[in-house]
Protein backbone atom coordinates (compact mmCIF):
# COMPACT_ATOMS: atom_id res chain seq x y z
CA UNK A 1 0.00 0.00 0.00
CA UNK A 2 1.15 3.52 -0.90
CA UNK A 3 2.16 5.82 1.65
CA UNK A 4 -0.80 8.30 2.55
CA UNK A 5 0.04 11.87 2.14
CA UNK A 6 -0.64 13.09 6.36
CA UNK A 7 -3.11 15.88 5.66
CA UNK A 8 -5.10 13.08 3.68
CA UNK A 9 -5.01 11.11 6.85
CA UNK A 10 -6.17 13.78 9.42
CA UNK A 11 -9.03 14.46 6.66
CA UNK A 12 -10.51 11.07 6.42
CA UNK A 13 -10.70 10.82 10.62
CA UNK A 14 -12.33 14.15 10.61
CA UNK A 15 -14.80 13.34 7.74
CA UNK A 16 -15.79 10.01 9.45
CA UNK A 17 -16.93 11.86 12.69
CA UNK A 18 -18.25 14.80 10.67
CA UNK A 19 -20.72 12.26 8.58
CA UNK A 20 -22.43 10.11 11.65
CA UNK A 21 -25.74 11.19 10.84
CA UNK A 22 -27.32 12.69 14.08
CA UNK A 23 -30.64 11.33 12.84
CA UNK A 24 -29.22 8.11 12.15
CA UNK A 25 -28.40 7.56 15.31
CA UNK A 26 -31.38 8.72 17.50
CA UNK A 27 -34.04 6.79 15.43
CA UNK A 28 -31.29 3.70 15.58
CA UNK A 29 -31.59 4.34 19.47
CA UNK A 30 -35.45 4.93 19.22
CA UNK A 31 -36.14 1.69 17.23
CA UNK A 32 -34.32 -0.27 19.91
CA UNK A 33 -36.10 0.71 22.35
CA UNK A 34 -39.00 -0.01 21.19
CA UNK A 35 -38.19 -3.60 19.78
CA UNK A 36 -37.01 -4.25 23.58
CA UNK A 37 -40.76 -4.12 24.65
CA UNK A 38 -42.29 -5.38 21.37
CA UNK A 39 -39.83 -8.45 20.48
CA UNK A 40 -36.80 -8.91 22.42
CA UNK A 41 -34.73 -10.79 20.27
CA UNK A 42 -34.71 -8.47 17.78
CA UNK A 43 -33.55 -5.92 20.08
CA UNK A 44 -31.15 -8.00 20.79
CA UNK A 45 -29.90 -8.29 17.01
CA UNK A 46 -30.19 -4.41 16.88
CA UNK A 47 -28.17 -4.01 19.61
CA UNK A 48 -25.56 -5.53 18.19
CA UNK A 49 -25.76 -3.79 14.46
CA UNK A 50 -25.88 -0.40 16.56
CA UNK A 51 -22.49 -1.27 18.37
CA UNK A 52 -20.54 -2.78 14.90
CA UNK A 53 -22.15 0.50 13.22
CA UNK A 54 -20.65 2.71 16.27
CA UNK A 55 -16.99 0.43 16.58
CA UNK A 56 -16.76 0.31 13.06
CA UNK A 57 -17.53 3.98 12.45
CA UNK A 58 -14.95 4.91 15.19
CA UNK A 59 -12.19 2.70 14.30
CA UNK A 60 -12.01 4.79 10.92
CA UNK A 61 -12.31 7.89 12.64
CA UNK A 62 -9.28 6.83 15.20
CA UNK A 63 -7.06 5.09 12.83
CA UNK A 64 -3.60 5.66 12.12
CA UNK A 65 -4.22 5.53 8.19
CA UNK A 66 -7.23 6.84 5.89
CA UNK A 67 -7.40 3.10 4.46
CA UNK A 68 -9.23 0.35 5.86
CA UNK A 69 -10.35 -3.25 4.48
CA UNK A 70 -13.33 -3.73 2.69
CA UNK A 71 -14.45 -6.26 4.90
CA UNK A 72 -14.57 -3.43 8.42
CA UNK A 73 -16.65 -0.74 6.20
CA UNK A 74 -19.64 -3.45 5.05
CA UNK A 75 -19.72 -4.42 8.36
CA UNK A 76 -20.97 -1.02 9.08
CA UNK A 77 -23.19 -0.53 6.23
CA UNK A 78 -24.66 -4.00 6.74
CA UNK A 79 -25.24 -3.15 10.21
CA UNK A 80 -26.72 0.32 9.01
CA UNK A 81 -28.76 -1.43 6.42
CA UNK A 82 -30.24 -3.35 9.23
CA UNK A 83 -31.26 -1.35 11.36
CA UNK A 84 -32.97 1.14 8.46
CA UNK A 85 -34.79 -2.16 7.52
CA UNK A 86 -36.59 -3.08 10.70
CA UNK A 87 -36.86 0.64 11.58
CA UNK A 88 -38.91 0.86 8.18
CA UNK A 89 -40.67 -2.90 8.80
CA UNK A 90 -38.57 -4.77 5.97
CA UNK A 91 -39.73 -1.70 3.02
CA UNK A 92 -35.93 -1.48 2.70
CA UNK A 93 -34.30 -4.47 1.30
CA UNK A 94 -30.91 -4.53 0.47
CA UNK A 95 -27.99 -7.59 -1.56
CA UNK A 96 -24.26 -7.28 -1.42
CA UNK A 97 -21.94 -8.49 -3.63
CA UNK A 98 -18.15 -8.83 -3.07
CA UNK A 99 -15.24 -10.88 -4.64
CA UNK A 100 -12.81 -9.22 -2.58
CA UNK A 101 -13.28 -8.38 1.16
CA UNK A 102 -9.94 -7.50 1.84
CA UNK A 103 -8.93 -4.84 -0.55
CA UNK A 104 -8.12 -1.79 0.88
CA UNK A 105 -10.71 1.34 0.37
CA UNK A 106 -10.67 4.88 1.93
CA UNK A 107 -12.67 5.02 5.19
CA UNK A 108 -16.12 6.17 5.04
CA UNK A 109 -16.49 6.72 1.45
CA UNK A 110 -18.75 3.47 0.72
CA UNK A 111 -20.63 4.04 4.05
CA UNK A 112 -21.58 7.23 3.14
CA UNK A 113 -22.73 6.72 -0.32
CA UNK A 114 -24.84 3.63 1.01
CA UNK A 115 -26.20 6.24 3.88
CA UNK A 116 -27.10 8.68 0.89
CA UNK A 117 -28.85 6.62 -1.07
CA UNK A 118 -31.14 5.64 1.40
CA UNK A 119 -31.47 8.94 2.82
CA UNK A 120 -31.93 11.08 -0.41
CA UNK A 121 -33.00 8.00 -2.46
CA UNK A 122 -35.16 5.43 -1.21
CA UNK A 123 -36.74 7.59 2.34
CA UNK A 124 -38.08 10.00 -0.46
CA UNK A 125 -39.47 7.53 -2.63
CA UNK A 126 -42.38 6.69 0.08
CA UNK A 127 -42.66 2.94 -1.04
CA UNK A 128 -40.67 -0.51 -0.68
CA UNK A 129 -37.23 0.58 -1.79
CA UNK A 130 -33.68 -1.59 -2.31
CA UNK A 131 -29.85 -1.41 -2.13
CA UNK A 132 -27.55 -3.35 -4.16
CA UNK A 133 -23.74 -2.94 -3.34
CA UNK A 134 -21.65 -4.96 -6.05
CA UNK A 135 -17.98 -5.12 -6.53
CA UNK A 136 -15.79 -6.20 -9.82
CA UNK A 137 -11.88 -6.75 -9.69
CA UNK A 138 -10.97 -5.34 -12.78
CA UNK A 139 -7.11 -4.71 -14.21
CA UNK A 140 -5.87 -3.87 -10.66
CA UNK A 141 -8.88 -1.61 -10.30
CA UNK A 142 -11.83 -2.57 -8.34
CA UNK A 143 -15.23 -0.83 -9.00
CA UNK A 144 -17.78 -0.80 -6.07
CA UNK A 145 -21.18 0.32 -6.82
CA UNK A 146 -24.41 1.49 -4.98
CA UNK A 147 -27.66 1.02 -6.72
CA UNK A 148 -31.17 2.28 -6.03
CA UNK A 149 -34.47 2.19 -6.93
CA UNK A 150 -35.29 5.46 -5.02
CA UNK A 151 -36.57 8.71 -6.51
CA UNK A 152 -33.42 9.89 -8.85
CA UNK A 153 -32.39 12.96 -9.79
CA UNK A 154 -30.92 15.40 -12.74
CA UNK A 155 -27.28 14.47 -12.03
CA UNK A 156 -26.47 17.96 -13.84
CA UNK A 157 -27.13 19.05 -10.22
CA UNK A 158 -23.87 18.05 -8.94
CA UNK A 159 -21.96 20.83 -9.98
CA UNK A 160 -23.72 23.09 -8.22
CA UNK A 161 -23.58 21.31 -5.10
CA UNK A 162 -20.34 22.16 -2.97
CA UNK A 163 -21.56 19.78 0.17
CA UNK A 164 -23.07 17.03 1.30
CA UNK A 165 -21.92 13.29 1.11
CA UNK A 166 -21.39 12.92 -2.58
CA UNK A 167 -19.10 16.36 -2.64
CA UNK A 168 -17.12 14.99 0.50
CA UNK A 169 -16.71 11.86 -1.22
CA UNK A 170 -15.24 13.68 -4.51
CA UNK A 171 -12.60 15.21 -2.28
CA UNK A 172 -11.45 12.72 -0.61
CA UNK A 173 -11.07 10.60 -4.03
CA UNK A 174 -9.27 13.59 -5.46
CA UNK A 175 -6.52 12.95 -3.31
CA UNK A 176 -5.73 9.53 -4.66
CA UNK A 177 -4.00 8.80 -8.04
CA UNK A 178 -6.47 6.72 -10.37
CA UNK A 179 -9.63 7.34 -7.52
CA UNK A 180 -13.03 8.39 -9.31
CA UNK A 181 -16.80 8.39 -8.82
CA UNK A 182 -19.29 8.19 -11.79
CA UNK A 183 -23.05 9.06 -10.91
CA UNK A 184 -25.75 7.80 -13.05
CA UNK A 185 -29.35 8.72 -12.11
CA UNK A 186 -32.54 10.29 -13.94
CA UNK A 187 -35.64 11.59 -11.93
CA UNK A 188 -37.74 8.12 -11.20
CA UNK A 189 -35.20 5.93 -12.01
CA UNK A 190 -33.60 5.44 -9.14
CA UNK A 191 -29.04 6.16 -8.66
CA UNK A 192 -26.21 3.96 -9.51
CA UNK A 193 -22.93 5.41 -7.35
CA UNK A 194 -19.63 3.65 -8.61
CA UNK A 195 -16.40 3.98 -6.62
CA UNK A 196 -13.52 3.67 -8.78
CA UNK A 197 -10.13 2.64 -6.85
CA UNK A 198 -6.56 1.24 -7.02
CA UNK A 199 -6.54 -2.18 -5.74
CA UNK A 200 -4.40 -2.60 -2.95
CA UNK A 201 -4.54 -5.27 0.00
Amino acid sequence: MDQQEPEYEEQSRRQVVHEMNGHFLFNALSVIMVMTRKKPSCAGELEKDFSDYLRGAMTMAGGEQGWVPLSLELRVVRAYLHIQSVRFMGKISYEVSISNEEALVPSGVLRCLVENAVSHGICRKGREGYVYIEQQVIDNRHFISVTDNGVGFDTSILKDIPQGGIARVRSVLEQIKGAGLEIYSAPGCGTQAELILPFRI
